[in-house]
């Protein structure tokens, strides 16, 4: 009995020995098939980054949102977010490269579609060059911190690129003091923590570059408008100090505004509430206070 088994199993075995290794073969072919699959969707997903690339830059070139530019340029703000936050370190320096180099180097004469002799047609050209500088000033300010962490890192090896990462950070610079800070927040009632917590987080980038040991050489030079007062206007040498100046003024509206309003309509509910928005108050009054105190020992 058990040699039939035995001879059964044998015969089975051998029947089905071809079946086995067509199995066999095609298994072996998954993991290709797996890696094929893979770099499909790699490339569909790199494409599909691309396509929202070029839908976040036709956004901040949009000669239709230059239109309101100062003290906030709210029809930028948008595009200019999404692409600063989706740009690589490379695409970031290439990016703010060739716009500045735009804005400093084309010329009205060099376009035959231009009368280069109007008035209306040279505060256009000025006004547009204006609009690019502001969204590059944006995209500079919304980078992620990784990809400053890298430009900075860039500058330190002396980069191909490095007095864009240079203009990089005094547009990020600039644009958190004079656009978050001094175009939207300081124009409001610090009536509420978010209004002192966003001065904070805002400030501290600003800080992060007055950190860096080569204050001076954080400038950008705008030589290309036609009327040479916007030139100087436009350009920038960072400063330190407008760190701690910012430290004392947030301080300044933060005690001047907040108010505690719970606004659950339970009683005991509002009672907690109320501690705790006056306890991070605090906290933030306490963290001004250091800054404020860690300046005046320096001086």
């Amino acid at each position: 009995m058990k040699q039939l088994l035995l001879v059964l199993t044998i015969a089975v075995g051998f029947s089905s020995c071809g079946k086995l290794k067509t199995v066999l073969d095609k298994a072996e072919t998954i993991p290709d098939k797996m890696d094929n699959l893979n770099t499909g969707m790699g490339e569909t997903n790199a494409s599909v980054r691309l396509q929202k690339l070029g839908i976040f830059e036709g956004m901040v070139l949009d000669q239709d949102n230059y239109e309101m530019l100062a003290p906030f340029p709210a029809d930028l703000m948008t595009g200019g977010k999404f692409l600063g936050e989706a740009l690589t370190t490379e695409e970031a320096l290439m990016w703010v490269f060739k716009s500045i180099k735009k804005i400093n180097t084309y010329d009205i004469n060099s376009n035959p579609l231009l009368d280069a002799q109007d008035a209306k047609v040279q505060a256009k050209f000025d006004h547009d060059k204006l609009g690019l500088y502001m969204a590059v000033t944006i995209v500079s300010g919304y980078l992620r911190d990784s990809v400053i962490d890298d430009i900075v890192q860039r500058i330190y090896t002396s980069d191909r690129f490095t007095e864009t990462g240079l203009q990089i950070l005094a547009l990020r610079a600039k644009f958190y003091s004079d656009v978050m800070l001094g175009g939207s927040l300081y124009t409001e009632k610090f009536a509420t923590l978010g209004h002192v917590k966003e001065a904070i987080d805002y400030n501290s980038k600003i800080e992060r570059i007055a950190r860096l040991p080569y204050p001076q050489a954080i400038k950008v030079d705008i030589v290309g408008m036609l009327t040479p007062e916007m030139n100087e206007a436009m350009s920038v040498q960072f400063d330190p100090a407008i760190v701690n100046a910012n430290w004392s003024k947030i301080k300044t509206l933060g005690e001047a505004g907040f108010e505690v309003k719970p606004l659950s309509g339970n009683n005991t509910a509002d009672q907690a509430e109320a501690k705790r928005q006056r306890d991070v108050f605090n906290s933030y009054i306490s963290f001004l206070n250091g800054k404020i105190q860690q300046a005046q020992s320096l001086n």
